[in-house]
């Protein structure tokens, strides 16, 4: 439902639904995750950011005792302009034991989106770290002739994590992206990059980072490139153009409440011009 309302957007007035649909600079997932129990005292907090128009590039983070607002812990975060980019956050000395505590991150013009507060409950003991070893297997790729674009899926099984903290990076060309470990199980990722001259094959690294910040030795892997499309962009069978597909997201209810109405905003202006 939610897609139908967004190609009408589109339909009405690309450039103005093309706005509305540009993201800006936010957290998208954080290591730990909300609610998370157990957590090492020598935990490197790890929070992920995707989006680049606009929001803010200035960040604090800091470990908050909720009993009475002390801070525990505090650093500064500036973008460095990677999207999706990863920041990490390692207080100096341990958290207290068997503590809830709160991990906030607030950005330095109080962008709307932006600011994050995850609460979680410290364990008694430290990072056990990774076991074992990451493999990756490439299961396609695609290269876009008319787009020069590179689609890559890699199936990934990553390193045992006793601690469940652990982030799998992919790095394609000039493009990254971070996964949390636990979720690679359930699905194939897939990475989309620039890649100039037609290949023969296209390739990944992949490796792991675990709860301590620590990130292994990359895994490459390859597969043969498919070409997909014509010299001129006449495409390959019927109605195809040779360009990569959009992007999806999964829409949680509440966004998806948001977005609805400001589409309907959207169309409302449109009827009144």
């Amino acid at each position: 439902m939610v897609s139908l309302f967004l190609a009408a957007a589109f339909a009405q007035d690309g450039s103005e639904a093309a706005d509305m649909a540009c993201m800006p600079l936010q957290i998208s997932q954080t290591i730990p995750a909300n609610d998370a129990v157990d957590v090492p005292v020598d935990t490197t907090f790890a929070l992920v950011f995707d989006g680049n128009c606009g929001g803010s590039t200035a960040w604090t983070f800091q470990i908050v005792d909720p009993s009475d607002d002390a801070v525990l812990a505090t650093t500064e975060w500036t973008w460095d302009g990677a999207v999706p980019s990863l920041a990490t956050f390692d207080p100096e000395a341990d958290l207290p034991a068997n503590t809830a505590l709160v991990l906030s991150a607030t950005g330095a013009d109080g962008y709307y989106f932006g600011d994050v507060s995850v609460a979680f409950t410290t364990g008694s003991g430290t990072v056990q770290g990774l076991t074992g070893a990451l493999t990756a297997e490439v299961t396609s790729a695609t290269w876009y002739r008319e787009s020069s674009q590179a689609e890559v899926a890699v199936a990934v099984t990553p390193a045992t994590d006793p601690d469940g903290l652990s982030l799998v990076h992919i790095v394609g060309g000039n493009t990254q992206q971070f996964v949390n470990a636990a979720d690679v199980a359930s699905y194939t990722p897939s990475i989309f990059f620039s890649q100039a001259a037609e290949p023969d094959e296209l390739c990944v690294d992949v490796s792991q980072i675990d709860g301590a910040g620590r990130e292994s030795d990359p895994v490459t892997a390859c597969g043969a490139a498919d070409i997909v499309g014509g010299p001129l962009g006449g495409g390959l069978g019927c109605g195809g153009s040779g360009n990569p597909p959009m992007a999806t997201t999964q829409v949680e209810p509440a966004s998806a409440a948001l977005l609805l109405g400001g589409i309907g905003f959207l169309l409302r202006r449109r009827s009144r011009r």
